[in-house]
């Protein structure tokens, strides 16, 4: 059986995981000084950061989600992804774990469940141990 592996991090105490071939690093959000905010900048995006010469777009996902809490946590961390030469950020709770996960344990998001706008976001669910996690697709906010 082919195995994925994907990061595992929580928003408001939800379950959402990411391919993991993508991520260039895992930081916490306060170690970012200097977020720069950038005028008439889309309400989900928080500022750019420079990290090692590269400016990177850092996206609020509960903004994105249009989750109840939209804050940012003390503790909160930021997944770097690179693709093609370019890079985003993504704000979450907690980046706890990374799981290897059989196919047959993902399922394709059901077109009764999402909208079509939004489900160029979560592209499947993991059912494990009696949870299910979202699947983003990490190629739509790159």
């Amino acid at each position: 059986m082919h195995n994925n592996q994907y990061v595992i991090f929580e928003l408001n105490g939800q379950q959402y995981g990411v391919e993991i071939g993508y991520i260039q690093e895992i930081t916490r959000f306060n170690d970012f000084e200097d977020v720069l905010v950038i005028p008439n900048k889309k309400e989900d995006i928080e500022g750019v950061i420079n990290i090692r010469g590269d400016i990177i777009p850092i996206l609020n996902l509960k903004k994105k989600f249009e989750l109840k809490d939209k804050e940012i946590h003390k503790n909160a961390q930021v997944i770097i992804f690179k693709k093609d030469e370019q890079f985003i950020g993504l704000i979450v709770d907690n980046a706890s774990q990374v799981l290897q996960i059989k196919k047959e344990h993902t399922e394709p998001l059901s077109d009764l469940v999402i909208s079509s706008s939004e489900k160029s976001h979560c592209k499947e669910i993991i059912k494990i141990n009696n949870k299910l996690i979202f699947i983003l697709d990490i190629a739509h906010f790159i």
